[in-house]
């Protein structure tokens, strides 16, 4: 509720988070039309939007305009554009969390129940035939969605997932990179079908510049109009 300038009132600050605090900055309106001056949101009616599309809608222009990928990594997303073939695509990213994941981190974003959501999701129905990415923490979650897709080709990789966290000193960069490549890739498609309350996918759909449709636990399929990250 209060302006930039009286929570921080040093010029340079360095904040260390996985959460994006783009959400909460746009909830007050003189913070918002700061963030209009310094061109880093379209110029629009603050009453237009909930304020937390208008802190994704930063975080999208920050992603895609000031965010620099090195050439490797983006001949590795091309390369993987040509496996997809095809004008149009949908991605999916499952994140499951302790309850099915490739690896345990202390939280649970989905149930075995709610994978299925994804493959209903209303907005499938806008793109026949269209390939799906798929990128998951979770092995499970992509056999159940391989398994019961027959109108879309899923593109997935076989490797399981590794969290950030549990990088070791020799396998750091390679995971590193693998994980940009899937954020990237996702990012390339037309529609994101993404899972509540996870960083990632809010990361990829800031790329793509659109938002995502979400999947929480116990829930259909649905894109948000108001609050949908911390």
């Amino acid at each position: 509720n209060n302006p930039i300038e009286y929570v921080f009132n040093d010029s340079y600050i360095v904040i260390q988070t996985n959460c994006p605090l783009f959400n909460w900055i746009t909830y007050n309106k003189d913070n918002y039309y700061s963030l209009i001056r310094l061109q880093l949101h379209e110029d629009a009616r603050y009453e237009s939007l909930h304020p937390a599309i208008h802190g994704f809608k930063v975080l999208s222009n920050i992603m895609r305009q000031h965010i620099v990928f090195n050439q490797e990594l983006l001949n590795a997303v091309n390369d993987k554009k040509q496996i997809i073939s095809h004008s149009k695509c949908i991605s999916f990213h499952i994140r499951m969390g302790n309850y099915k994941s490739d690896f345990h981190d202390g939280r649970i974003f989905l149930y075995e129940n709610d994978v299925m959501s994804f493959i209903n999701c209303p907005i499938i129905m806008n793109y026949s035939k269209t390939p799906i990415v798929l990128s998951s923490d979770s092995t499970y979650a992509k056999s159940i969605i391989i398994n019961n897709t027959r109108e879309h080709r899923v593109i997935s990789s076989s490797n399981k997932a590794i969290h950030s966290s549990h990088f070791s000193f020799l396998n750091k960069n390679k995971g590193t990179f693998g994980t940009f490549l899937d954020l990237l890739t996702l990012s390339n498609c037309n529609e994101l079908i993404g899972t509540f309350g996870s960083t990632f996918t809010i990361l990829a759909a800031s790329l793509m510049g659109k938002l995502p449709y979400l999947v929480s636990k116990n829930s259909t399929c649905k894109q948000p109009q108001g609050y949908f990250y911390i």
